[in-house]
């Protein structure tokens, strides 16, 4: 069992943090064991947590507050999962589980007599229920066979109410859907193992949408060669297929004869053809390199149904979409990546992985665009050492840990400042979907922990810094209305964690 509660909301309520949007949170989990002589193994699991983080617009030279949100989010998970060995050659491992995760805020702003009221809310619920079996066959040495199926129901419900009219102090709700939909997955693999160098993976994936009677059966295939101790080589070809929120098909308008109009509940599934090549090499023992090149051609996707618009799903990142769509836009993903790894060994580890990459789409319009997460390049290094420490039972560690990140900046459409102060809100240049880079992130993250390891408990004290440089790179920006300017978002400034865990 595993609880944590943020160490930084305790920070900021003894005044040592402040900045506004201090992320608070709160977790638990746990995992039971329960092994049976002759009913197989079984696992009962959980997850949850909850989140907020509260945003204000506060004047910097007075402190007098024009605005709040306050953002909150939560998920939860729990599941039971089967083991259970029919004989030496099978093998059926099967699990239920319910999921709920929920997001949503309240906004106050100003009204006519400069006092805060309740202007605007929203909030949306995912749930699912899924179940699964899967069913593992080895033949002989050379042949293995999967067979398996997943069932999942899904619901959602969603709102999106305000009240900029601050007379009345009436909200008025101008989206609210809700809904649910089932589907059914299920796959064949086969492992062959031609010899000790050369190892091929195939298989069929089925998907069967039952709220449209939309379906997939999608093709993958994979090959190892090891070309000698230290070398090898890999390739990889699948179809891959996603289903978007059920939120996106079941997406409603009422009608002025009282019925509700689905305007997506029939769309396709996103489509996608994924190629691989990698080369692995074992530098030693505790040294291996990795690299791969892969390219990605998307099709079926989602786009506005208009022959003028740039909008495609590929870019959306929150919200449901209230617009027509059909599945006639593409993209493509293509780039190259790099891992050196070193084991844990002698106290030791670090990981070093590096990324280039371009992300591009095309909409209705027939143009092809950079993404909104077409960010072009990342780098990322972990590294870590302990020291024991004490002259006779060595039973205290000193452990350091560092994560060094260098990522490029994603994308947005840039406001048109003008428009925005005629209209009193934000206006974007839609003629410019996209063309704005983010500043690139750097940061270091760094950890110091004191460990001490009892006959029957373990307790260490960490002191975690993330952002520990204070880089405050541009990740996004709005417009104030307040100021009749544009105001950049950054990414979180330096924040200190303490934590203290036992295990017993």
């Amino acid at each position: 069992m595993n609880y944590r509660y943020s160490t930084v909301a305790l920070l900021d309520k003894a005044g040592i943090l402040d900045f506004s949007g201090i992320p608070i949170y709160q977790d638990a989990s746990f995992k039971f064991v329960f092994p049976t002589k002759k009913m197989g193994t079984f696992s009962l699991i959980g997850l949850g947590g909850l989140s907020k983080i509260v945003q204000t617009d506060e004047d910097d030279s007075t402190g007098f507050v024009h605005g709040i949100y306050d953002y909150k989010a939560g998920m939860g998970v729990a599941g039971l999962k089967h083991t259970y060995i029919v004989s030496p050659k099978i093998y059926v491992k099967s699990y239920v589980a319910a999921m709920n995760s929920h997001s949503g805020g309240e906004g106050q702003f100003l009204n006519s007599d400069s006092v805060l009221f309740l202007s605007e809310r929203e909030k949306f619920q995912d749930n699912k229920i899924k179940a699964q079996t899967i069913i593992n066959y080895k033949l002989n040495k050379k042949n293995m066979f999967q067979v398996g199926g997943t069932y999942t129901f899904l619901n959602y419900d969603f709102f999106y109410e305000d009240d900029y009219d601050d007379e009345d102090g009436i909200m008025t709700r101008h989206l609210n859907s809700k809904g649910n939909a089932d589907m059914m997955q299920s796959f064949v693999s086969w492992k062959y193992r031609i010899n000790n160098d050369l190892t091929i993976v195939s298989g069929l994936h089925h998907t069967h949408f039952f709220l449209n009677g939309n379906y997939a059966i999608e093709p993958r295939l994979g090959a190892k060669w090891q070309l000698n101790p230290r070398n090898n080589i890999s390739l990889g070809y699948g179809m891959h297929s996603k289903m978007e929120s059920v939120s996106t098909y079941l997406y409603n308008e009422l009608q002025e004869n009282g019925e509700y109009y689905y305007p997506n509940r029939n769309l396709d599934f996103s489509k996608s053809m994924h190629f691989v090549a990698g080369y692995g090499l074992q530098l030693n023992e505790n040294l291996h390199f990795k690299t791969e090149v892969y390219y990605q051609h998307l099709y079926n996707i989602p786009v506005e149904n208009d022959s003028t618009s740039y909008y495609s799903l590929i870019n959306s990142n929150q919200g449901i979409p209230d617009i027509p769509l059909v599945n006639k836009g593409t993209g493509r993903n293509y780039g190259a990546e790099l891992t050196l790894e070193r084991f844990f060994h002698n106290n030791f580890y670090y990981l070093l992985t590096g990324s280039i990459y371009k992300s591009q789409y095309t909409a209705l319009d027939g143009v092809e665009r950079d993404s909104r997460y077409d960010a072009n390049y990342a780098a990322n290094l972990l590294l870590g050492k302990e020291f024991k420490i004490g002259k006779k039972k060595r039973n205290k560690t000193i452990g350091i840990n560092t994560k060094v990140s260098f990522i490029g900046g994603n994308r947005y459409t840039p406001i048109d400042l003008e428009a925005s102060n005629a209209a009193g809100h934000t206006v974007r240049k839609w003629d410019e979907p996209y063309s704005v880079k983010g500043d690139n992130v750097f940061f270091i993250n760094l950890g110091v922990t004191y460990r001490v390891d009892m006959k029957r408990a373990s307790h260490s004290f960490k002191i975690d810094i993330q952002n520990l440089t204070n880089n405050k790179a541009v990740v996004s920006e709005y417009y104030s209305s307040r100021t009749q300017s544009i105001v950049h978002s950054t990414q979180l400034p330096m924040i200190p964690n303490l934590v203290y865990t036992i295990k017993f």
